[in-house]
């Protein structure tokens, strides 16, 4: 069908490595969640799992962007059919130009529910103590969802199933062109 890889980007808990996953299945490609890989490469490094809430927290946001811009460049180099990226991996400019080449999806859900997830897990780590998450959470989907619709080849709601959005992506008028 295409030779470049499916690149998800999207604000966190909007579904992405499900659907990712799920789709990676039904086109029968491969499937790399980067926060997965970040993970995998800290605990290499370091001897000791965190997940990346957890390494932002212990060594600061700066080290965890710095550790993000590393294993996403080389991953991309792995040519996944479908790649999963973390919601503030493309607000970095070196991240934005490896996207180049590739379809870039941005994958969004009902802004009510996905502030309703994140808050779930309680306080993340990248809003500020001294705001109101409500606040962090609107100021942050704003700047972000600027940057995601620029870079997007095509955007799809994660309003229902993961089957649903699936169906969505491989229905898309790019896939269509393509064939």
């Amino acid at each position: 069908m295409h030779t470049n890889t499916l690149i998800l980007i999207g604000f966190k808990n909007v579904g992405k490595s499900s659907i990712g996953l799920e789709l990676a299945r039904q086109i029968q490609g491969s499937f790399i969640d980067l926060d997965e890989a970040i993970e995998t490469a800290y605990a290499a490094a370091q001897t000791k799992k965190l997940s990346c809430r957890e390494i932002a927290q212990t060594h600061g946001e700066d080290y965890f962007r710095t550790l993000e811009k590393s294993v996403f460049a080389e991953t991309i180099q792995k040519k996944p059919a479908v790649l999963s990226l973390g919601g503030g991996t493309v607000m970095d400019g070196d991240n934005q130009a490896l996207l180049k080449g590739h379809v870039v999806i941005h994958i969004t859900a009902p802004y009510d529910l996905v502030f309703e997830r994140i808050m779930s897990n309680g306080l993340p780590s990248f809003f500020p103590v001294d705001e109101s998450p409500h606040t962090s959470f609107y100021l942050l989907w704003e700047e972000r969802d600027a940057v995601y619709r620029q870079l997007a080849t095509f955007r799809i709601n994660n309003n229902g199933t993961i089957a649903a959005a699936v169906e969505k992506i491989l229905n898309h008028n790019y896939f269509r062109e393509m064939s």
